[in-house]
């Protein structure tokens, strides 16, 4: 008999997870019914490969580039959060299938990909997109760590977290972000330098508002600076932070950013994506204080 321990729905369709044994037998390994449950995606060196697409691109033609890519983990419109920079949210089954949802004017889930688990805890993923990738367990299956092997993407490095509730950010809270990584600049050199960034955001809860203190360190040198604006979350613990363009509301030297996007794995930890502009993705965490 199989009890039922929790469930999603999504888009009025509704998936019930198997309960997940409270411990493995050490002599067992691991198996595939370890990774069950919905699972937060991020490349974790996405700007790293950013930068080495973009030297690759000026010494050959960035078309041909872009046409062989195909889509993997992130940046998936068959994501569970949709499309995300660098993110993405799939539900693994327990017996070796990764379900997300379909693209179609009336959505609905559907496998999108296959994995097996080896008893050393190594494993494999291979998507209906021709995305593959090489993983490893750890944690009893909270989390992987994934290498994407195919040719379109090799080299992507990434984690896959288990999601939980994130309902406490309906409540008052606060979390530090940390991001590094280098960025294209802005004149024609077409040379790259460092961008980095840590700092605090305070979230109010349900009437959501944020403001933020920063510490940015790019090409020009130190830039500290403070900003407020709202935030949404997601049904699926999307974040999505709207910066404020009012009179006063941010510090003189704050530039806001293209993007500042969130999945949450749980009330207190979350997988962030920032995008300074258009051509700079990186990725960081938000912990909670």
């Amino acid at each position: 008999m199989t009890t039922c321990r929790h469930g999603f729905a999504l888009k009025g369709l509704f998936i019930c997870a198997a309960m997940v044994p409270a411990a493995w037998g050490a002599a067992s390994g691991c198996v595939s019914g370890e990774l069950l449950g919905l699972y937060n995606a991020q490349i974790t060196n996405i700007n790293m490969q950013d930068v080495l697409q973009s030297m690759q691109a000026s010494a050959s033609s960035a078309a041909a580039t872009d046409t062989a890519r195909i889509a993997g983990f992130a940046a998936n419109d068959n994501s569970l959060s949709g499309n995300l920079p660098a993110l993405g949210r799939y539900y693994f089954d327990g017996a070796g299938n990764i379900v997300g949802v379909s693209t179609g004017r009336t959505p609905f889930n559907l496998a999108i990909g296959k994995y097996t688990v080896s008893a050393d805890c190594t494993g494999k993923v291979t998507l209906t997109s021709g995305a593959a990738y090489d993983f490893v367990l750890s944690n009893s299956g909270r989390q992987v760590t994934y290498l994407r092997t195919d040719t379109s993407s090799g080299g992507n490095v990434g984690v896959l977290r288990r999601a939980a509730s994130c309902v406490g950010l309906s409540y008052p809270s606060s979390f530090t972000f940390a991001v590094a990584g280098g960025s294209k600049q802005a004149d024609s050199s077409g040379a790259f330098g460092p961008y980095s960034a840590i700092g605090v955001m305070n979230l109010t809860g349900s009437t959501g508002q944020f403001n933020m203190t920063e510490t940015l360190y790019k090409s020009s040198g130190v830039v500290r600076s403070t900003a407020s604006g709202t935030y949404t979350v997601g049904v699926d613990c999307s974040v999505s932070f709207k910066f404020s363009t009012a009179a006063g509301a941010n510090s003189s030297n704050f530039v806001a950013p293209a993007s500042f996007r969130a999945l949450m794995q749980d009330s207190s930890n979350g997988l962030l994506v920032l995008q300074p502009d258009a051509n700079t993705t990186l990725t960081g965490t938000l912990t909670a204080q």
